[in-house]
């Protein structure tokens, strides 16, 4: 019981990018399989709990549980390809943290939960955090700076909303492209 309440209260989502756009995909449970929706194959019980429709995904690519010790974790579930977390192949069961990148075949996800307080890249949600983040992105070409000005007042406006979650969804940046940005950003942000 005390897991599922610690679940509950974390409300874990994967953003998943595709070149039609964005879905968020909710964890229901706190373990979940991942995978494409293997239609006419298998019992019924043997469906994934997350679906994505996408042919690089395996039927069983991924799994994600709440671990008994804390974090969340990630691991491949038989997947034809592999299962990259931050660039790097997964091996066995690795923790995850908040705006972590997952590749699953071509599609990319990006790994969203509210209980942030041990994220050392939390800070950047800040007011100050969000200004400097979209100053950056301005700055690199990434963003536009009307784009960005706009991205700011939303963010700001709705305090719930975490600002890489928001870039993802609005299509201003990819999981891939955080990843390579996230330490950068950070030292500019500062400690």
């Amino acid at each position: 019981m005390a897991i599922y309440l610690r679940f509950l209260e974390r409300r874990p989502r994967l953003v998943a990018v595709r070149a039609g756009g964005t879905s968020v995909l909710r964890l229901v449970k706190p373990r979940v399989v991942i995978g494409r929706h293997a239609s006419g194959r298998g019992l019924l019980g043997e469906q994934p709990d997350v679906t994505i429709a996408d042919v690089t995904v395996s039927p069983r690519h991924a799994e994600v549980a709440l671990a008994p010790s804390g974090p969340f974790q990630i691991r491949d579930a038989g997947s034809t390809s592999c299962v990259l977390l931050n660039g790097s192949k997964v091996l066995g069961w690795t923790d995850l943290q908040c705006n972590d990148w997952i590749a699953l075949g071509a599609v990319d996800l990006l790994f969203v939960e509210e209980a942030r307080s041990q994220d050392p890249f939390a800070r950047l949600e800040s007011r100050e955090g969000v200004t400097a983040v979209l100053r950056y992105l301005v700055e690199r070409g990434a963003l536009k700076r009307r784009k960005a000005e706009r991205l700011r007042l939303e963010v700001i406006r709705q305090p719930e909303t975490q600002l890489v979650e928001h870039l993802v969804r609005c299509g201003v940046l990819a999981p891939r492209t955080w990843w390579a940005l996230r330490e950068e950003l950070l030292e500019r942000v500062g400690t």
